[in-house]
């Protein structure tokens, strides 16, 4: 019996130290995101004329920068791959509560 509970408080203990191990690692992982796309919309800095909005039809077909250089308007795509209806209501949402709105949106 005496075995054992060391061995558990051995393995409380390794497992406390690599848990409290990871807090560098949680603390740093905003800073290594690649689509900051999400914290553009929350932050209130997505202030654009044209929104779009899709599914991977959107995301790989739509080029907002061309569509911005021959309106002469501000284009943002928020087009993701794998995504449906209800993510891109709840981004509209949100988009609306923390930003200026859109003049248009395509779906």
């Amino acid at each position: 019996m005496k075995l054992f509970l060391k061995r558990l408080l051995l393995f409380s203990l390794i497992f406390f130290i690599v848990d409290k191990a990871f807090i560098l690692v949680r603390s740093r992982c905003n800073e290594n995101e690649y689509d900051k796309r999400l914290e553009l919309i929350l932050n209130g800095a997505m202030n654009k004329d044209l929104l779009i909005f899709g599914s991977s039809r959107g995301a790989r077909g739509v080029i907002a920068s061309q569509i911005e250089d021959s309106l002469n308007v501000k284009c943002y795509n928020l087009s993701y791959i794998k995504s449906n209806i209800e993510f891109h209501e709840f981004l509209l949402k949100v988009l609306i509560r923390h930003n200026k709105s859109p003049k248009k949106s395509f779906w």
